[in-house]
């Protein structure tokens, strides 16, 4: 049927009005140089340089990137949970060194790069190959490769080899710098980093949240005895009578030292069984780290330590301080050191308890178990692990006082939560709080004795008299192994005074 002129008029039109419109997005893209692009690729100044060690002694170069990398290398684990943290998966082509297991704050995004470009294991589950030769990363058409090794022909490739091939390459600071690598090195990484890939908002949340961690630690130890520590990569050298020990140099050894530890080797590199033996037999060592990477496990490095008849004395070993530490992890940069500085922080005050249970205890304290004036001695043979608050006012003291991750309950909560303790309370409330009417968790009150029993509490703090009919009687927590204590100066049958408040807090601050 053959078209009306009107018709054919308005197709004519529309015709036109569409290439008019590809004409003028074609002049705009590409006509129009003064016209600013809407190119997430573009760097803001057409280009970025930044600086990067080329070895492990102190050589640096400029590298020069014109736009957003997008087929990415990542020559180590380090380099691998940081991309993988700021969402940048899709950039990642392959690893040239990967032979840790994967940081479990990345494991989702690590799963969706293993289905990308994972090749098939042989227990049939997909996972991305380490130790790959250059060649084969060259094939995967890099345009830019992280890592941490010297830049030479024989290992990753040389820094020329690369560029030669169209890839800029770049080196984490804290891995590698000849001088003391610190967390203001890593800062340099992050801030590279976010600069590359247009991240700087993450990456510098990320190196902010990591400083935080660091110096949350560092309050808790504040004025606390020291504790020597060994950072230690590699079973014993039984044939050369050596260990291979971290110096303080090293990344995590300037971190550790910053909050307050010592480094028991100091100079580190291979030390001899003998200076262990003399370090052991004078200050001794309280924590080990086993570093662990590829074949390097920490059950050997372990029993390595345990068969070793003089090894075996130091308090580390005696007492089970232990602890293993990822590579990637003792070298900085790594989003890894989040939970790290955790680990850190709860073996240091599970030694720093037993060093004070050994020097304080057994004591004992006069608490009032009614408000007729009648007391009671209790005797306390450890520091507290499981308390239960029996009011408000044990509640707020103990939070304020950075305890509440020994908290496992209250009796009585029924009043809003002093805001000077705020952000306590809802860490306190996110371990253990109970989801509420309108859909909240908060801290129950009002608890039966029989459900606080359930609980397992070695103290309970409360203001009520201790009566089987309320709280419980002091024999009847003292029979199921808890102790109690009450505050003078809520208790006291005579006048309760700010003298009694004194009281109230030595004792807590002995306890």
């Amino acid at each position: 049927m053959a078209l009306s002129k009107n018709a054919m008029i308005a197709i004519a039109a529309v015709a036109i009005i569409a290439v008019a419109g590809i004409c003028a997005a074609f002049m705009l893209n590409n006509g129009n140089t003064n016209t600013p692009k809407d190119d997430p690729t573009d760097y803001p100044d057409g280009s970025l340089t930044i600086t990067t060690f080329t070895d492990y002694n102190g050589n640096k170069t400029d590298i020069k990137f014109t736009e957003i990398p997008d087929r990415v290398v990542c020559g180590c684990n380090t380099a691998l949970n940081l991309l993988l943290y700021l969402g940048l998966g899709d950039k990642i082509v392959g690893c040239y060194y990967n032979e840790e297991p994967i940081w479990e704050g990345v494991q989702s995004e690590y799963d969706k790069l293993a289905k990308r470009i994972g090749a098939v294991d042989a227990a049939g589950a997909k996972n991305i190959s380490g130790n790959i030769q250059k060649d084969v990363l060259l094939s995967w058409q890099p345009d830019l490769v992280i890592g941490w090794v010297a830049w030479e022909d024989a290992k990753l490739g040389s820094e020329a080899f690369w560029n030669e091939n169209g890839c800029n390459v770049m080196s984490f600071n804290a891995m590698t710098s000849a001088d003391y690598r610190t967390v203001e090195m890593m800062k340099t990484d992050y801030d590279n980093v976010g600069k590359i890939f247009n991240v700087s908002d993450k990456t510098t949340k990320l190196y902010n949240d990591t400083v935080n961690v660091i110096n949350d630690v560092k309050k808790k130890l504040d004025g606390k005895e020291t504790i020597y520590y060994a950072l230690v990569d590699g079973a014993v050298n039984t044939e050369k009578g050596t260990v291979w020990c971290y110096k303080n140099s090293n990344f995590i050894a300037s971190v550790l030292n910053s909050i307050g530890l010592t480094n028991a080797f100091p100079d580190g590199g291979t030390v001899s069984l003998a200076t262990v033996y003399e370090v052991i037999g004078t200050t001794d060592i309280d924590l080990i780290f086993y570093i662990t990477y590829g074949g390097v496990t920490y059950q050997k490095s372990l029993e390595s330590w345990q068969k070793d008849a003089d090894l075996s004395k130091c308090a580390a070993i005696k007492n089970g301080d232990v602890y293993d530490m990822k590579l990637s992890c003792s070298y900085g940069s790594t989003p890894q050191l989040l939970d790290a500085m955790e680990k850190v922080y709860e073996c240091v005050v599970k030694i720093l308890e037993r060093k004070a249970t050994a020097d304080n205890y057994p004591f004992s304290i006069e608490t009032f178990i009614d408000y007729n004036g009648n007391t009671a001695t209790i005797t306390f043979d450890k520091i507290p692990e499981r308390v239960v608050c029996g009011c408000c006012t044990a509640l707020n003291l103990l939070l304020y006082l950075g305890m509440g991750d020994r908290i496992v309950g209250c009796y009585y909560n029924e009043e809003p939560i002093w805001e000077g303790v705020q952000d306590e309370y809802d860490e306190l409330v996110k371990r253990i709080g109970a989801v509420d009417a309108p859909g909240s968790k908060n801290i129950s009150g009002n608890i039966q004795k029989d459900v606080l029993l359930s609980w397992q509490p070695d103290l309970v703090i409360g203001w009520v008299a201790w009566e089987d009919a309320k709280l419980g009687s002091e024999a009847f927590w003292n029979e199921n192994g808890c102790n109690v204590i009450s505050f003078n100066a809520m208790t006291s049958a005579d006048y309760r005074t700010v003298e009694m408040m004194k009281t109230d807090y030595d004792n807590v601050g002995k306890i």
